[in-house]
């Protein structure tokens, strides 16, 4: 599977040196790379994305995600909120502002993100788990 990461990461690579100003390379290069727990690295793909393409919102939920791991949760909290602005349809950041809302026992406020993400996407374990975590904590 590593084997399999590294070749995915050159492949990325080699789509940006190919084309410097792909966004979503960087994207994926920074997802890739998160995985691989070069955090640092990450964040600045997801970075460069986002100076190429300020309205690509999965830029900033990749963001928000490692910044969150990183415990800067303000700021993940603020890449969450521009990736809902970007794009009010996708479930993940409504997920992920629920989970670090209910980090900062802003429990209302998590519930809130939580059934918003359920309403959007059905099928999101996640927010289950995190509105069954967050409500079994009240």
């Amino acid at each position: 599977e590593q084997g399999k990461l590294e070749e995915a990461i050159s492949l990325y690579q080699k789509a940006i040196q190919l084309n410097p100003n792909h966004a979503h390379a960087y994207i994926g290069l920074g997802f890739l790379l998160s995985e691989q727990g070069k955090l640092e690295e990450a964040i600045a793909h997801y970075q460069k994305a986002i100076q190429l393409d300020p309205n690509l919102a999965h830029a900033y939920i990749g963001l928000g995600v490692l910044l969150s791991e990183q415990g800067k949760l303000e700021e993940a909290i603020a890449h969450y909120q521009k990736a809902i602005q970007l794009n009010p349809n996708l479930a993940t950041p409504y997920n992920n502002l629920g989970s670090v809302l209910s980090e900062q026992g802003k429990i209302e406020e998590a519930v809130a993100n939580f059934q918003t993400a359920i309403q959007l996407d059905p099928n999101l374990a996640d927010a289950y788990i995190g509105l069954g975590n967050v409500l079994s904590e009240q």
